[in-house]
């Protein structure tokens, strides 16, 4: 059997419900004459519930007009406001940007001014460096704050369950671990940028003496030198209050010029072949200068004579002792050439002599005396090897002329020697004696021995 459609049953229905409608209207025979009367009032509230409809219809498609267009309006207006705020995200960022980009310039401005800041406007200087100190407390927080927020995941994913593995489980990092590797290039590091700007200060403070006078001239050279060593007391006096002490400003601007000075007397160690002995000394002479200043202001000794033992003015050294190796040889050979024309001398009582021995200790005196007075101990050492050495060898050119035989001495000559070589000795106790004062501890203990065997040779 098939199965009627839904819109069927409807007709159906329909037919149905009319039916019943006329027989209710029309219950006799008689009732048919009221049908045009049934038919014209049907007629009225057909065309009463039309007119209804249509004012309905009119007035639904109106409001759903006003909404289409103020839906528009809206989407207009929305457009508009999108457009505003990208205009003032753009304008008020890169405003906002512009700022801070000036902010930070007018900062790391005065930072790297420090030291005339520090003079003129101590408060400014202060100013800023509490930005340092206040962003460097920020960066802590966020650090801190990253690193509870790591250590809580990490302890999350130790206690949550999971698959045994093979490998054994590490034990979450302690806090102050995790602040540490977070704040590891994290944040402004004001601080760190601090150092840098006063680094690049320094350096260019440097500039002139290392990129030009150094080259040009050696006393123009030493006198920007010692100008710029001298501000290392104003460093102590007016910049290092104004910073706080855990920076330890002091110490770091000793270390940045004593590192730029000792780089100073290696660009002079590289003309240590133009360079005078005189000139050579006035460069030691400096570092002398240079050393017992960063002792007035309270430096270590063992810090302030880092230039000196840093192996920068080794070359120069080199050229000055060989020089006067080179010297002193000469002169004790043309004194012993004297001494085989000249005839010997008498004393009160009697005794032969020639003036070698005087003659070659007045010279090593005077040398180990103009090093003591204008060097460094580094260099007074070198001095008493130097001299030690030049005794060694004039020991040797005397033991070659005794080996000459006596007629061609004579004998006089030879008495003489014998008493020089003991005048000698006592010459060579007494300036080792003098040097021994001269040196520190630590080089006389290694020159003592040395020195008093040699000059004990001039009686063997």
């Amino acid at each position: 059997m098939m199965t009627m459609r839904p819109q069927e049953d409807l007709g159906v229905e329909a037919k149905k419900a009319a039916v019943r409608e006329v027989a209710k209207l029309l219950p006799v025979p008689e009732s048919l004459a009221s049908i045009a009367s049934i038919k014209a009032d049907y007629a009225l509230r057909q065309q009463a519930n039309d007119a209804q409809l249509s004012v309905t219809v009119t007035t639904q498609v109106e409001q759903a007009q006003a909404g289409i267009e103020a839906l528009s309006a809206s989407q207009k207006t929305i457009q508009m406001l999108q457009q505003n705020f990208l205009l003032i995200d753009k304008e008020y960022f890169e405003d906002v940007d512009r700022t801070w980009e000036k902010f930070e310039k007018t900062l790391w401005g005065h930072i790297s001014n420090f030291f005339k800041l520090a003079k003129e406007s101590p408060h400014t200087l202060v100013r800023a460096l509490r930005v340092v100190e206040m962003q460097e407390v920020l960066d802590q927080q966020q650090a801190e704050e990253a690193a509870e927020a790591e250590g809580a995941g990490a302890m999350a994913s130790i206690t949550k369950p999971r698959r045994a593995t093979k490998k054994p489980l590490t034990p979450p990092a302690s806090p102050g671990f995790l602040v540490k590797e977070k704040m590891q290039g994290q944040g402004k590091c004001y601080k760190d940028k601090c150092y840098e700007y006063i680094r690049k200060s320094v350096e260019a403070r440097f500039d002139k003496l290392l990129s030009k006078f150094v080259f040009e001239d050696l006393k123009v050279a030493l006198e920007d030198g010692r100008s710029i060593a001298e501000e290392l007391a104003d460093i102590y006096d007016f910049v290092a209050p104004c910073f706080p002490p855990r920076y330890e400003i002091f110490q770091l601007t000793v270390q940045l010029y004593t590192e730029r000075f000792i780089q100073m007397l290696r660009l002079l160690s590289d003309r240590a072949n133009e360079l005078s002995n005189i000139e050579i000394l006035k460069v030691t002479g400096w570092v002398v200068e240079y050393q017992d200043h960063l002792i007035g202001l309270g430096v270590d000794q063992s810090l302030a004579q880092v230039c000196a033992e840093s192996g920068a003015m080794d070359p120069l050294m080199n050229a000055y002792v060989e020089r006067m190796q080179a010297t002193m040889q000469k002169w004790y050979t043309n004194i012993l050439e004297a001494d085989k024309v000249h005839p010997p001398k008498k004393t009160d009582d009697g005794k032969l002599y020639t003036p070698a021995a005087v003659d070659l200790f007045r010279i090593l005196g005077e040398q180990v005396q103009i090093v003591q007075e204008n060097s460094t101990d580094v260099m007074l050492y070198r001095i008493a090897l130097s001299v030690i050495q030049v005794m060694v060898d004039f020991q040797a050119a005397e033991r070659q002329r005794l080996e000459e035989p006596v007629t061609e001495i004579g004998l006089e000559p030879l008495c003489a020697m014998v008493n020089n070589n003991l005048r000698c000795y006592d010459l060579a106790m007494d300036l080792s004696s003098s040097t021994m004062e001269a040196l520190t501890p630590y080089y006389a203990e290694q020159t003592w021995n040395k020195i008093f065997l040699t000059a004990t040779d001039f009686r063997a």
